[in-house]
C-alpha cells in the first residue's frame, strides 16, 4: 500500500526485486521521501534529496552517514572511481567520497576566464560540466568558453572560443545539459544571428567543437 507523509508526498519502501520471479529477494528497510539512488553497490545506497545526500547500510538501512551543504545543486554531475561529483550554486565543483562521505576535493577557480567582467576567475556554471569517464575528466562550456577538469591531476584547462564562434555567426554556447560527446566532438547548442535582407535574426543552432 502507498504510504505518504503528512505533506502529501510519498514514502517509498527500498527493497531488492527479482523481476524473473517478481519477488522481493530483500527488504532493505530503508524508507526515504520519492527520490532516485544516485550510487549504489552491495553495502550501501545513496540519495539526493535537494541539498542533502543520505548513505544507507543496505544491510540493516540504518544511515552511513550524510552530507549537507545549502550550496549544493540539486543533481550531480556524474560517478567516477567511487566518488560523487557536485555542482553547487557558489561556482564550485564538489567530489564526495561514495564509501564515507567525505569531501574528497574541490575546484572553484578557472584562471583567465572572464564573463561578461561579471564573472572571473571562477566557474562561471558548475552545472554546466558532463562527465567523460574514459578520459577521467569533466568537460563543459559556457558562453564563449570551453572547460576541462582533469580528475586524476586536478588540472584545470580554459579556452576562449570567442573568435572562432564569431567565424560561424554564434554569439553565445546555451546551458548544457548531458550533452553528448564522442572521441573528437562535443555536441553544443547555441544562439546564433545572421543578416538577412537588411534585418537581423537570432536563431538556436546545434554545432560541434573538436
Amino acid at each position: 500500500n502507498t504510504i505518504f507523509n503528512d505533506d502529501g508526498s510519498i514514502v517509498c519502501n527500498w527493497v531488492l526485486f527479482n523481476h524473473t520471479t517478481n519477488k522481493i529477494i530483500q527488504d532493505l528497510k530503508i524508507k526515504t521521501n520519492y527520490c532516485v539512488p544516485i550510487y549504489i553497490n552491495e553495502n550501501n545506497i545513496v540519495f539526493q534529496d535537494m541539498n542533502t545526500l543520505t548513505s544507507y547500510n543496505t544491510e540493516n538501512g540504518t544511515v552511513s552517514w550524510e552530507f549537507s551543504d545549502e550550496s549544493l545543486d540539486s543533481h550531480i554531475l556524474g560517478i567516477f572511481d567511487n566518488q560523487i561529483i557536485l555542482p553547487t550554486t557558489t561556482n564550485s565543483v564538489l567530489i564526495l567520497n561514495a564509501h564515507t562521505g567525505l569531501k574528497e576535493k574541490e575546484w572553484k577557480e578557472i584562471p583567465g576566464i572572464n564573463i561578461d567582467s561579471q564573472i572571473e576567475g571562477i566557474i562561471p556554471e558548475p552545472s554546466s560540466f558532463v562527465l567523460d569517464k574514459e578520459n577521467k575528466k569533466l568537460i563543459g562550456a559556457i558562453g564563449t568558453d570551453y572547460m576541462e577538469i582533469e580528475l586524476d591531476s586536478n588540472k584545470i584547462k580554459h579556452i576562449d572560443l570567442s573568435e572562432e564562434l564569431h567565424k560561424n555567426n554564434i554569439f553565445s554556447i546555451k546551458h548544457i545539459t548531458d550533452n553528448p560527446f564522442t572521441e573528437t566532438h562535443f555536441f553544443l547548442t547555441a544562439m546564433m544571428e545572421q543578416d538577412i535582407e537588411d534585418k537581423k535574426w537570432s536563431y538556436d543552432c546545434l554545432f560541434a567543437l573538436n
